[in-house]
């Protein structure tokens, strides 16, 4: 290769900047002497709004200029190497234009550049400053596609975002941010023959109101987005939810509506699967249907992506059957939830088992409630009938457990359970009925998916549930049992229904219980506080029993009388003290 001599090198070089900026509608004044230079800086570049003049001048850039000689131009980019000390200078000074011109024997030229700004600068100088290096080389991009008017442009925008002051300071916490926002000095995705967002850097704001906080440098390892879909396999259209990543090795990732995950390399044309979620069984009604269709398919078509004509899924003839059954697991699936009402687009978190534990699960829950098959089912250890909650994932199901049947499991709401009572008897040996359903814990009420409270709540109107001391008992105990049930899920219906069966009492009984109105007004203080006449009511009724210790004690929790409940408090048993701590009234006693 010819040798071209350095000072013709430098002087074609920043003839080749300069002619660019001389292009038409390119409103640049280039100022870039040959020879005499100042340290790190060629000189700088005048960015005017229109026709150069006093009054559409914008800003002057600083640029620094490379000439270098070549055999054969890069293709996109190349890369070049400065020392540290450079770096710091630009950093200094607010970033530089970096340009490099690749120069032929033949004197022709190509020019790439690489915009410099604080970010990016305070990285590489912190970089050279931990592993002790004295300088680094950046990657430059070529100039076609775009102008150097372009280039400067962006770069003044993006500089009066990234002064040293700001960038110098230590970043918050990034959960003190409102936003985020992402913005790129070469990304343009009009530019079809650039617009791989892998290979271009993004500088990352932080954002407080309109003030944008200037983080760091980072390039997108993955894109993801979610999208509603159609997928076409041999002309068959399923309309799925869909989450596409993208990597930067042409890896695609499509999770359908959460359960299915498809991954495939764009330019192998290979396509994977596996079940990854449950998520509900509406979804897997859906999905296990679409993936034996892709399995047997010759084209599987995503419309919105524009994926199709991928290898075929390599799947034996075994494992095509063992989708079959899982379809007709899903398909029984579906009517246990039918018997049962719950709705089959409930989420359902599969709770740390695998896809295929959770399946042997669902298997186990359809034989105990279609098949009487208890295989596999922990059944409560128990000669009386009771009921049980089964876990299905992190669902809970209300059953009745009935051992002395052949149908031991059955669903408490259903018309098979209405002809069990519970006949309870006083001291003197007199029988009486009381709602089946005031046995249900506040476990169950809290968790279970399944609870009809609307068929609790009538239940309790076929009884006079108050007749006797022993009826009172098991009202006032599920009562408490549906407040303390609303302490763990908010179901404000809960409080509803104790309050309903509560009222039910003055029904027939016109004296002031003190039980029922200081629960009533637990009830209260848990929906909308006590109103002042309340709380009145409420000191009358403890200065009429002072020595009740612990009626003063509840009162006391009621108004907020901490010490005063501490008191009293510490005049029960320790095991009254147990017992109380299962109590809602503990529950409000540990907030005051």
């Amino acid at each position: 290769m010819t040798s071209i001599p350095s000072d013709t090198i430098e002087l074609l070089g920043v003839s080749a900047v300069v002619a660019e900026t001389l292009k038409p509608g390119s409103f640049l004044k280039p100022n870039i002497p040959v020879g005499d230079k100042a340290p790190s800086f060629d000189g700088e570049i005048g960015v005017y709004r229109g026709k150069p003049s006093i009054s559409t001048l914008i800003k002057n850039v600083r640029v620094q200029v490379k000439g270098k000689t070549v055999k054969n131009f890069s293709k996109k980019s190349r890369s070049y190497s400065l020392k540290v000390d450079h770096y710091q200078n630009f950093y200094n000074h607010d970033g530089v234009i970096l340009f490099v011109v690749e120069i032929k024997p033949s004197h022709e030229t190509k020019i790439f550049y690489k915009q410099l700004l604080g970010l990016e600068l305070k990285s590489i100088i912190n970089e050279c400053a931990s592993t002790n290096k004295k300088e680094k080389a950046v990657k430059l991009r070529e100039l076609s596609g775009t102008s150097i008017y372009e280039v400067c442009r962006k770069f003044i925008v993006e500089s009066d975002k990234q002064p040293k002051n700001l960038i110098e300071l230590k970043p918050q916490n990034l959960e003190k941010y409102d936003s985020f926002k992402l913005t790129s000095l070469t990304f343009d995705p009009k530019n079809t023959e650039d617009n791989n967002i892998f290979e271009h850097d993004f500088s990352l704001y932080g954002m407080h109101g309109d003030f944008e906080f200037p983080i760091q440098i980072v390039k997108p390892e993955s894109i993801q987005q979610t999208i509603a879909d159609s997928i076409t396999i041999d002309e068959k259209k399923y309309e799925c939810d869909l989450k596409i990543t993208t990597n930067k090795d042409s890896d695609i990732e499509i999770i359908i509506d959460n359960s299915l995950r498809f991954t495939f390399n764009e330019q192998k044309k290979k396509l994977n699967f596996s079940l990854i979620n449950f998520n509900s069984v509406a979804t897997q009604l859906k999905i296990v249907p679409l993936l034996i269709d892709a399995i047997k398919c010759k084209e599987i078509y995503f419309s919105s992506y524009g994926i199709a004509n991928f290898t075929k899924l390599e799947k034996s003839e075994n494992f095509i059957g063992q989708l079959d059954s899982l379809n007709l697991l899903m398909n029984r699936l579906d009517k246990v939830f039918k018997l049962l009402n719950i709705d089959n687009n409930t989420q359902i978190n599969m709770a740390g088992n695998s896809f295929g534990e959770f399946i042997i699960k669902a298997e186990q829950l359809t034989n105990a409630i279609l098949d009487n098959n208890y295989d596999g089912i922990n059944l409560p250890n128990t000669t009386q009938s009771s009921y049980t909650l089964f876990s299905f994932g992190d669902l809970n199901i209300l059953l009745f457990f009935s051992p002395n049947q052949e149908k031991k499991l059955i669903d408490v709401f259903s018309n098979e359970n209405n002809h069990y009572e519970l006949v309870l008897s006083t001291s003197d040996g007199t029988k009486f009925k009381h709602s089946l359903y005031s046995l249900i814990g506040s476990s169950s009420l809290a968790k279970a998916v399944n609870i009809n409270l609307s068929m609790i709540k009538s239940s309790f109107s076929g009884y006079n549930i108050y007749e006797n001391d022993i009826a009172f008992d098991y009202s006032n105990n599920f009562c408490l049992n549906c407040i303390c049930a609303y302490d763990i899920s908010k179901n404000i219906e809960l409080l509803d229904l104790a309050e309903f069966i509560y009222q039910k009492y003055y029904e027939s009984n016109s004296d002031d219980n003190v039980i029922i109105t200081t629960n009533l007004m637990q009830i209260k203080y848990r929906r909308d506080g006590l109103t002042t006449q309340e709380q009145q009511h409420l000191i009358s009724i403890k200065i009429k029993d002072l020595e009740n210790y612990e009626l003063q004690f509840c009162v006391n929790v009621l108004l907020q009388n901490k010490a005063d409940a501490d008191f009293y408090l510490h005049k029960f048993t320790e095991e009254r003290i147990t017992y109380y701590k299962t109590l809602p009234i503990y529950t409000l006693y540990t907030n005051i």
